[in-house]
């Protein structure tokens, strides 16, 4: 029997042959079959197998297994001839098309997630403020980070002094001969040099680190969602970056519901309206149409950046936005004043005060103010020949410059620029049909308007500015202006008593949306500034000039009584910034002033009652507040913010001293 050992391609098996070989006839026949031992094979050299033996000479020779394993070589594709040279551009109509296979397929894994998450929601239970739930508008669910250890007993030797200081006892003074070196000059160089000179070991105990609290993983659903990315388009050499249409609009919505609900800076209807007018063409090409339609994305695109599904890119689309606002300023400088004007200076500088460059967003705030009283809202003899809707948003507008500006000059130390005794608008109501301002509760438990509160701090921050702008002949006395500030603050605590200030931390998480919690957050920042700003007068340090949210005027207005009074409100702040998880976000450029001072007061009352209980808890919450300190630092490069990070890193190591010397003491 004559038999002839083939294999197809496709198989993959193998046949061996072995001593029985010899009732195998091998006929050659078949061109793709190897007719040689796997020795001779190995070696290179001639077999000579088909001889009637079962083992070739070779083998033979040299005793070795003789086997043969049949392999068939598969054919070689027919190579196709081409007679002719590609067409020009087929490799990127080849490359094109697969580019639009993997968008396709990426669009559908987007909807397969929206579907995953819209389901995950209606089956959570949890009500929805609109008909379509923006991400940003989901119940907050994070949890405050968790508290962590204070840094080990390696930093310093020294001891801390004698807690037994009198109340009004400065920071200055209980540091003794180891004072801070924020009072001189070069207090920036020569802290930097102290603490490079203690080692690295030291600046890393409170560096963030690559698995801080506060960082968000990216999820894959937002950085792949095309719809909200802008697309550039020219019109001559003007450029203009938008979404598609269905971006632009969730991006409306977004900002309607997360933003214009607290802050009412625009009439739903009339916004609305102007973005159909610009996607459809409709505009008549002025340029303040195009900037009020990208101050709104550009603020939607802020508060995207603190949901849960943040990502840097909307950061860098907030850029985009802005960058291009500020590019046609000055075709809107030399406009009439309007209401839509007062209002893109208005959203300019929302989306410059939140950015690391915060500083310029009171240009714009001086401006829109200007711009709204130059219509006459604040006329004693009112406006006569006014729709009731235009008039109601007019003094709206009003009352977000003004409030925008005055906690501004607070801040920076300088004199308001309208006293509350000129005003003639009047405060907003807790009723009003479109419930503007209000925020509510996501179980529906309570409502609160935060707009009119916003405006009532505002005018007890402008009594007080007035108060300090007093020329010394217009004062009775010296006893006479401590009454009049007192009496401020009185009314200031009047103000506090409200009674959603009652509601601690964790309960606003449970019950407030993302972006309610995070305009509830700013409120609670520009309270805290002003209590720290009026204390800060109330108890002056003796001849001081300096900012008080300066370095040198942290260091030297800190004292014991400060610091206690304070310690309060620092610590409710400083837990309600921690249910927004993050760094380079709106939130903390907002609150740079509050941050700083809030992490100064609370390291104070470490260094001054380090026997206290909470001295343990605050050491640990004031390392995450440096975290986030070092973080903005780094990003702003601004000279007087790294200033005074080094200063609250030297109180930090000081706090931490006196902390280690109390445990030694206990031991």
């Amino acid at each position: 029997m004559s038999q002839t050992l083939t294999q197809h391609p496709k198989t993959g098996n193998m046949a061996q042959v072995g001593p029985d070989a010899q009732n195998i006839q091998w006929d050659g026949s078949d061109p793709g079959s190897i007719q040689a031992c796997d020795l001779c094979r190995l070696k290179k050299r001639k077999c000579d197998l088909k001889t009637a033996g079962g083992r070739c000479s070779a083998c033979e020779k040299s005793k070795s297994v003789c086997q043969m394993t049949h392999v068939t070589k598969p054919r070689e594709k027919r190579k196709k001839l081409l007679t002719s040279p590609p067409p020009v551009g087929f490799g990127l109509t080849r490359i094109r098309k697969q580019m639009e296979n993997l968008e396709e397929r990426l669009k559908s894994l987007e909807e397969l997630i929206k579907m995953s998450v819209a389901a995950k929601i209606s089956e959570s239970g949890l009500p929805e403020r609109v008909d379509v739930m923006t991400p940003s508008s989901l119940p907050s669910t994070t949890s405050p980070a968790e508290q962590t250890s204070y840094v080990s007993d390696t930093l310093l030797a020294e001891v801390a002094e004698s807690t037994q200081t009198s109340p009004g006892q400065t920071l200055l003074q209980a540091l003794g001969s180891n004072q801070v070196r924020g009072t001189t000059g070069d207090f920036s160089r020569s802290l930097s040099r102290d603490i490079n000179q203690m080692g690295t070991d030291v600046t890393q105990e409170w560096s963030p680190s690559s698995d801080s609290q506060f960082t968000i993983t990216a999820p894959a659903l937002a950085t792949t969602d095309e719809e909200l990315r802008p697309q550039v388009r020219y019109n001559g050499s003007k450029k203009c970056s938008l979404p598609p249409v269905q971006g632009g609009l969730f991006l409306l919505q977004e900002f309607l519901v997360d933003f214009n609900a607290a802050i009412p800076l625009f009439d739903t209807a009339v916004i609305t309206s102007l973005f159909h007018d610009c996607y459809n063409g409709r505009v008549n090409g002025k340029p303040i149409e195009w900037v009020a339609l990208k101050v709104v994305l550009g603020i939607a695109h802020r508060l995207r950046a603190m949901s849960p599904l943040g990502v840097p890119q909307d950061t860098e689309n907030a850029e985009i936005y802005l960058q291009e606002c500020l590019d046609a300023v000055p075709e809107l400088l030399v406009l009439r004043p309007s209401l839509l004007l007062a209002q893109c200076f208005l959203g300019l500088a929302v989306v410059i005060s939140t950015s690391s460059r915060p500083y310029p967003a009171q240009t714009f705030v001086s401006l829109a103010l200007r711009v709204v009283q130059d219509l006459r809202v604040n006329d004693p003899q009112g406006i006569e020949l006014m729709n009731t809707v235009d008039l109601v948003q007019q003094q709206r507008v009003f009352w977000i410059a003004y409030f925008m500006e005055v906690d501004m000059n607070l801040r920076a130390g300088r004199l308001p620029n309208l006293t509350p005794r000129l005003i003639n608008v009047e405060l907003p109501t807790d009723d009003q049909p479109d419930a503007a301002g209000e925020i509510t509760a996501a179980n529906g438990e309570f409502k609160v308007n935060i707009f009119r509160l916003h405006v009532e701090l505002a005018l007890l921050q402008a009594e007080f500015g007035e108060q300090l702008s007093l020329p010394r002949k217009a004062r009775k006395s010296e006893h006479s202006e401590d009454v009049e500030l007192r009496a401020i603050n009185s009314r200031l605590e009047k103000w506090r008593r409200n009674w959603i200030f009652e509601l601690d931390a964790e309960h606003l998480r449970a019950a407030l949306h993302r972006s309610d919690l995070v305009h509830f957050v700013v409120l609670e920042s520009t309270y805290f500034s002003t209590a720290y700003a009026f204390w800060a007068r109330i108890l002056p340090a003796p001849g001081t000039r300096n900012n008080a949210f300066s370095a040198q005027g942290l260091i030297e207005g800190m004292s014991k009584q400060k610091a206690g009074i304070l310690h309060k409100d620092a610590r409710r702040f400083i837990d309600l910034l921690r249910l927004i998880p993050g760094d380079d976000i709106a939130c903390n450029w907002l609150s740079l002033e509050t941050i700083v001072s809030a992490l100064v007061v609370v390291l104070a009352h470490i260094i001054f009652n380090p026997l206290d209980e909470s001295s343990v808890s605050d050491f640990s919450v004031s390392r995450y507040m440096l975290q986030i300190l070092h973080r903005l630092s780094n990003i702003s490069k601004d000279d007087g913010l790294v200033a005074v990070q080094n200063l609250c890193v030297d109180l930090y190591l000081r706090a931490e001293r006196a902390l280690q010397g109390e445990k030694s003491l206990r031991r």
